[in-house]
């Protein structure tokens, strides 16, 4: 998909193009924090 897209369609319905970034930002934090949680779950049961 066009990295671009977004954007146009964000620009046609007058929204700005943070919101796209602002959740694919959100997410890359979830997903590092499920990583965190799990590794040091990990390292605990081990001990």
């Amino acid at each position: 998909m066009d990295p671009g897209t977004p954007d146009l369609v964000g620009s046609a319905l007058g929204l700005d193009g943070k919101a796209p970034l602002q959740r694919a930002r959100f997410g890359a934090v979830v997903y590092l924090k499920n990583v965190i949680d799990s590794y040091l779950l990990r390292v605990r049961l081990q001990r």
